[in-house]
């Protein structure tokens, strides 16, 4: 089972001579060592390869300069990381053409384009974090020369919307994670896991993608300002390619059964509409047989609780998809699913043992870089909902989210209480197991919680670290 981080499955029959292609469909455009592959327009920013990242340097008294690939693209997930010098603007353009300087009305000239030529033009991807000016508009989409801002701007978006929640998501001075989706006449873009822009728009089906360097005018002061890119690939799409697909199962032994899993299911559903992703929903163990698993990049266990298996062979299948790489995500109750088996407690991290009454509580974010808490602006948040302690827990977990001990309300918390942990008691993990991988958050008991963006956040991140592999 082959998986890979964001969505898009499908090549595109572009020969890719210079760029690095893996068998699970991403396609490494920088091969960390030189620039094949890549060739420069506009302006004369220089651009080097140092420590495995390409490096753009500012350069006075020379236009904005474009580092562009080789080949064109139509139809992709692009993903990349960035670095920017807080005084520099830059930005990534995607479907974008190039009007040689000697060219005047030739066949890449654009009709709308502004300049005679020697420039490129089209949809840029933009790495805007001015402060000074108050604005933070990266990953928002710009129209290079020719009409310039369209998100925030003529296709959508609202300015103060858009810088404040930029705001909250953008890191200055360390690396970002941008990702650009191009699917049809449709564009989105995410910062650091977070969705940013989404307009509908077909005047440019398909072009190059070029890495900025904004020009900096006379401005000898930015001589050498520098942005950096690193990780850069692409996915490429094949025409109307639905997107991975997910389960979300919902089945309940006998017992207390949520009455969340409905909004649960319903919230993951517009998540998989916004984002590309397919969403079934199922809560019939019939479909735990490896001609139906074999379909879906996660299994998704939405408030299971008890049994939830029928058959012995249901739950070899379920081994089998993980074993072969499968991505498994337990929501809240889930950790009650199965608690006479041992190998579904390590998967998910542990077997629900008892939780106090519900109760506002201090969460901590002890991984802010992990996609499915890279959304949360601070680093504690108070959180209202059941306090959830687990038994079994193996050691190998990589510990997201936690509790604070020391102010719950709950007279058996020291009981809980471990060397290991503290007073902030694990409440979301992930890691790798048994071949496959598994994220599981101990949130989401009121059925308002999946109206909350924060923790839909958490819900998508934790869904797509599940649906990838290992780098």
């Amino acid at each position: 089972m082959k998986k890979h981080f964001l969505m898009g499955l499908g090549m595109l029959t572009l020969p890719l001579i210079s760029a690095l292609a893996a068998d699970d469909g991403w396609v490494e455009l920088f091969n960390g060592r030189d620039q094949t592959g890549w060739v420069q327009h506009g302006g004369a920013a220089r651009y080097t390869v140092e420590d495995g990242v390409l490096v753009g340097h500012a350069v006075p008294n020379t236009g904005n300069s474009f580092l562009c690939t080789e080949k064109e693209y139509d139809q992709f997930v692009l993903e990349l990381e960035y670095k920017v010098d807080p005084e520099l603007n830059s930005g990534v353009q995607i479907r974008s053409q190039w009007t040689p300087p000697a060219v005047a009305g030739g066949a890449k000239k654009d009709p709308a384009v502004k300049s005679a030529g020697g420039r490129v033009f089209g949809y840029q991807c933009e790495i805007d974090m001015d402060a000074a000016r108050g604005r933070w508009w990266t990953a928002g989409l710009y129209d290079e020369a020719r009409r310039g801002w369209l998100y925030p701007g003529k296709l959508g978006g609202k300015d103060k919307d858009f810088t404040a929640q930029g705001q909250q998501v953008s890191k200055p001075g360390e690396w970002n994670h941008l990702r650009i989706e191009a699917r049809g006449d449709l564009i989105k873009t995410w910062l650091n896991n977070v969705p940013r822009a989404e307009i509908r728009d077909s005047l440019t089906p398909r072009g190059l993608i070029g890495l900025q360097v904004h020009g900096v005018g006379g401005d000898k002061k930015k001589e050498g300002l520098e942005v950096r890119f690193r990780n850069i690939r692409l996915q490429p799409l094949a025409a109307g390619d639905a997107g991975p697909a997910v389960l979300v199962y919902t089945k309940n032994g006998k017992g207390f059964v949520h009455d969340n899993i409905v909004v649960c299911a319903d919230a993951i559903r517009q998540l998989g509409q916004a984002h590309g992703f397919t969403v079934d929903v199922s809560s019939n163990a019939t479909v735990f047989a490896d001609d139906q698993l074999k379909k879906y990049r996660a299994l998704i266990f939405d408030n299971t609780n008890n049994k939830v298996f029928d058959t012995e062979e249901q739950k070899a299948a379920f081994q089998r998809y993980i074993r072969a790489g499968g991505g498994f995500v337990g929501i809240h109750s889930a950790c009650g699913s199965e608690r006479d088996w041992p190998w579904f407690w390590q998967l998910i991290g542990g077997t629900f043992k008892v939780h106090p009454k519900f109760q506002p509580f201090t969460v901590k974010i002890l991984d802010r870089q992990h996609p499915s808490t890279a959304a949360y602006p601070a680093e504690t948040f108070t959180w209202s909902d059941e306090f959830y302690f687990l038994e079994k827990m193996p050691d190998d977990l990589h510990i997201l989210l936690a509790g604070d001990l020391a102010k719950l309300e709950f007279p058996d918390k020291a009981k809980f209480r471990t060397d290991k942990y503290g007073d902030w008691h694990p409440l979301a993990w992930c890691h790798e197991f048994d071949g496959g991988r598994a994220w599981y958050t101990a949130l989401g008991h009121k059925k308002e919680a999946y109206a909350d963006p924060l923790f839909q956040q958490h819900l998508l991140g934790g869904i797509r670290w599940a649906m990838s592999e290992k780098k």
